[in-house]
């Protein structure tokens, strides 16, 4: 799965390549500005840009013969520096939004050649260096003329935008490169082959790319480029039916962006001796696969019952479940026992509870200003036609126990015969964190039976502290 995956940036990859070796010679507009920018970029030896990744969506799937969904969000910022037959070296930060959690990971990272292979050494957060090995790619021109001969037959076509857009201080023409159907699937083909990637069952038939391409006016050099990648990803997904154990992924945005900073300013790149000497075999990608634990690997990794071993819950003497903050391991709260409902997934920082009608209660820290402007799936629900009827009530307050506790309700109507009611019910903790429980109940035709008593049922025996209870494991 990682591969089919990773497939999404060799998009990247080969449009880089296309665009800083060089396009073809029969046009004079879009196609000859862009081999102007090559050829001048070709002539430097080294480069920096920044690079950002927004990707929204959501993981679907039927539990007990009920659908759910999970809506998920990623934000990727990384720095690239990068010396012509040298050592290039990134560093940035991948952050994670999901039930209710947001997760934030490090990335460091140096790549060079030698004699023929490619080693690439990578760190997250605190973790130790890691070296991945792979033959050195030396296709890229065999890349480039694919890309140049697409757009001289017209398999790809770039337009060149009337006027011209300021890009940090400087005037630049913006080219639009579009690929779609076949010519999309065979520049694909040309890195997957040696990536060890496939695309079957990826219909390409329908498929289309674009990126817009910001070019100097005076140097000729590219400045930025934005992808939209959610209709490719989609797609991608769409194939990995084995992979994904039945479940579905749905893209609502995928873009990436790179914004070139500079060329000829960085010094001679080197990588640290310390980084050589202590880094054990390892990639990227599964250090980010396995930090962030979204996917699983269906060859390498299968899930077994005995293999789950979760690192709670955790309960104090009194059989409370305790709750630790992500980020402040300080700060804890204890949940007792909830009529009606039982345990059915517990670590230190997240609890969920179900009862017989298959709804669910999950606690857990937020780090956030605003519940209401931080649910994504309000947005989301929005531009997808399966939700309708949404109705998005006020925010409300009450005092139950000695807690001020606020709510608003969400009502919806899932795939036209679902009626849906979710509660977003919330203590404040301290400035920016909230204790927050989300309610998600779903009906077949008829509403499901949930309404404001939740609000009273789900923090009737919570207790708030930085040291509340003490914690013992216990197990599922």
């Amino acid at each position: 799965m990682k591969k089919k995956f990773a497939a999404v940036w060799v998009i990247l990859c080969l449009l880089l390549a296309g665009v800083l070796t060089g396009c073809g010679k029969d046009k004079v507009d879009a196609q000859t500005l862009l081999e102007e920018a090559s050829a001048n970029m070709n002539s430097k030896k080294s480069m920096e840009a920044d690079m950002t990744m927004d990707f929204d969506g959501s993981i679907g799937g039927s539990v007990d013969g009920v659908e759910a969904s999970l809506d998920m969000t990623m934000d990727m910022t990384l720095n690239v520096q990068s010396v012509v037959d040298g050592v290039s070296y990134m560093n940035g930060e991948l952050k994670v939004s999901m039930l209710g959690m947001n997760v934030s990971t490090t990335i460091e990272s140096y790549t060079e050649v030698v004699d023929g292979t490619e080693y690439t050494y990578s760190k997250t957060d605190d973790s130790g260096w890691e070296v991945a090995e792979a033959p050195a790619d030396d296709d890229s021109d065999d890349m480039s003329m694919d890309l140049s001969q697409m757009i001289a037959e017209g398999a790809a076509t770039a337009t060149l935008a009337e006027g011209t857009q300021e890009v940090n201080g400087k005037e630049a023409y913006v080219v639009h490169v579009g690929i779609s159907g076949d010519s999309l699937k065979d520049l694909m083909a040309v890195g997957m082959g040696s990536a060890g990637m496939d695309m079957e069952g990826v219909d390409f038939s329908s498929l289309t790319f674009g990126t817009d391409i910001y070019i100097d006016a005076k140097e000729k050099t590219v400045l930025k480029m934005d992808m939209d990648l959610a209709e490719l990803g989609n797609a991608l997904f769409g194939s990995m039916e084995e992979e994904l154990s039945g479940m579905t992924v749905e893209l609502t945005t995928f873009k990436l962006n790179m914004a070139f900073g500079g060329f000829d300013t960085v010094a001679n790149l080197t990588i640290p001796d310390e980084v050589k000497s202590g880094a054990t075999a390892g990639t990227l990608s599964d250090e980010l696969t396995d930090g962030a634990g979204l996917f699983g690997d269906a060859e390498t990794e299968p899930e077994t019952e005995d293999a789950y071993e979760p690192d709670g819950p955790v309960t104090d003497a009194n059989g409370n479940y305790i709750l630790t903050d992500y980020i402040d391991e300080d700060l804890k709260a204890a949940i007792g026992a909830i009529d009606g409902y039982e345990l059915y997934y517990g670590s230190d920082t997240m609890l969920s509870f179900q009862n017989e009608d298959y709804t669910d209660l999950t606690y857990s820290f937020w780090a956030t200003d605003d519940v209401k402007a931080d649910v994504s799936s309000l947005s989301y629900m929005q531009e997808d036609e399966d939700y309708t009827d949404i109705v998005e009530g006020d925010i409300q307050t009450k005092t139950v126990g000695s807690y001020e506790v606020s709510w608003f309700r969400l009502d919806y109507v899932f795939m036209g015969d679902s009626p849906c009611v979710d509660y977003y019910i919330w203590i404040e903790v301290q400035d920016g964190t909230k204790l927050i429980c989300e309610v998600s109940a779903m009906g077949y035709q008829e509403a499901p039976n949930v309404d404001d008593s939740i609000v009273d049922q789900v923090f009737a025996n919570v207790t708030l502290g930085q040291t509340a209870g003490t914690a013992a494991e216990v197990s599922l």
